[in-house]
């Protein structure tokens, strides 16, 4: 005789064995895909922020969100011009892999980006305020569903910028997060800040946040292209004041990303997602032999840049590991619960452990007619000059711990890890000078190569960003 149980019994029985096996199965499933938000930041350098220690408090809103983020203390672009180095960020790829070395170059098809890697669920979107990143000038716009480019390229003065400011780009992306934005649906949201770019322009209620005591004059021919266009001939200036004015437009900024993030915080929780904050490259103030610029060498204050991962799971610590662009598209794939693909040389930042203490990390640029390339190995820096016939020009090596502003080159020294392995990776680049490889006829020649489809106007743009002469 079978034995019997009291119905109240059961009853609590079976609503036990529901619940565990809904408990079960809900364990068991995948978790629900999260949101992302990626910033990158046009020419920001990491020392420049409060959260890396700069006494001027030009980053309270940064320093305020990723106060409990991932720090990473030395991260580096691969390039040190936007378009390269944005290509890396989001294909995983250094330059020589992913092939963009100009301005005005289209991304390969075949290069994946983080938006084509993600799962469907997510909604991608991306918001760029740079005239290079507009989709005639690098042609990802199909990648996402959603790519904001509209912008007028006219400051206030009616000149050309070839910029959208902090504020009007935060308001296309708060408007979109109203109105367009999927509820229902994880977000991958992409977003390019301009701001620290030369011309240095903080709006005029931005324009006195920081001052300085002594000056330092300066002839104008020690300024990087675009700053004065022909009126190289003036009376020296005060490079303080381009410091102020550079640290203005973080501080303007920072302001947007601040309110950014506290309005899309009133409306959804960003506590389960995963933000990043970057920047593309760096820039050279008052130092080296080109003041106020970049893309014309690999130098520290060039191309270290912040680096800082905030979310589930992800340890807050700073990281003194080196660090790439290249780490964003592992560590967005990894938290959106796929893997990156195993050619590619990027690590997970969500776990810091994974970074090995003998890492080497690669940069490089072309300027004038030369190609420069960098390894960083621990504390030491090789650096090739590749002329613009493939031969290598110059050799140089630094220790950065005894020789900070990289100011006295030591020899270099055959059999060292990471000068070998520069040398191997130039080997087997296909364009071995950077783009006098891949020019095509009708090219813009000069400082910067453009590719041949650009128009008059675009030109235009790109003087008014320092890329070309007049």
């Amino acid at each position: 005789m079978a034995p019997t149980v009291a119905p109240g019994l059961a009853s609590g029985l079976a609503t036990c064995l529901v619940f565990c096996l809904c408990w079960g199965l809900s364990c068991s499933s995948e978790p629900p895909p999260r949101s992302i938000l990626l910033i990158t930041v046009d020419t920001l350098r990491a020392d420049h922020l409060g959260i890396y220690g700069y006494p001027r408090s030009t980053s309270p809103n940064i320093d305020r969100w990723f106060a409990d983020a991932a720090i990473f203390e030395r991260s580096y672009s691969t390039e040190a011009r936007t378009p390269q180095s944005v290509t890396s960020i989001l294909s995983g790829r250094l330059p020589q892999e992913h092939r963009v070395r100009k301005y005005w170059q289209l991304v390969p098809d075949e290069i994946r980006l983080i938006p084509d890697l993600l799962p469907e669920a997510h909604q991608k979107a991306a918001f760029v305020s740079n005239a290079v990143l507009v989709d005639k000038a690098i042609g990802i716009a199909d990648r996402f569903e959603h790519y904001d480019e509209d912008f007028d390229r006219s400051g206030p003065d009616g000149r050309n910028t070839g910029e959208r400011d902090a504020r009007a780009t935060t308001d296309a992306v708060l408007r979109w997060l109203r109105e367009e934005r999927d509820p229902d649906r994880p977000f991958f949201v992409w977003i390019h800040y301009m701001d620290p770019h030369i011309p240095y322009r903080p709006p005029e209620e931005w324009s006195a946040a920081f001052s300085h005591d002594e000056p330092a004059l300066v002839p104008r021919s020690r300024f990087s292209l675009g700053m004065f266009g022909k009126e190289v001939d003036g009376p020296p200036v005060d490079a303080r004041d381009f410091v102020d004015a550079y640290d203005a437009e973080i501080a303007f900024m920072d302001h947007e990303i601040g309110r950014l993030l506290d309005t899309w915080a009133e409306l959804e929780s960003l506590d389960d997602s995963l933000m990043l904050l970057t920047a593309d490259h760096g820039e050279a103030l008052m130092e080296y032999e080109m003041y106020f610029g970049h893309g014309y060498q690999v130098y520290e204050s060039i191309i270290h840049v912040p680096l800082l991962v905030r979310g589930p799971g992800v340890r807050s610590a700073r990281h003194p590991g080196l660090t790439s662009g290249i780490d964003v598209l592992p560590t967005v794939l990894a938290f959106a619960g796929g893997a990156s693909p195993e050619e590619l040389p990027g690590i997970d930042l969500s776990g810091p452990a994974a970074i090995p203490p003998e890492r080497i990390v690669y940069a490089e640029t072309t300027f004038a007619k030369n190609t420069w390339r960098t390894a960083i190995r621990a504390m030491d820096k090789w650096m090739l000059r590749i002329a613009r016939e493939g031969d290598i020009a110059e050799w140089r090596h630094y220790d950065l711990a005894a020789d900070v502003g990289e100011e006295a080159p030591r020899p270099w020294s055959a059999g060292a890890s990471g000068g070998d392995r520069l040398l191997e990776l130039l080997a087997k680049d296909p364009d071995r000078a950077g783009p006098a490889r891949i020019a095509a006829p009708g090219g813009v020649t000069g400082p910067n190569e453009i590719a041949p489809r650009v128009s008059e106007e675009e030109l235009e743009t790109l003087r008014a960003l320092g890329y070309v002469g007049d």
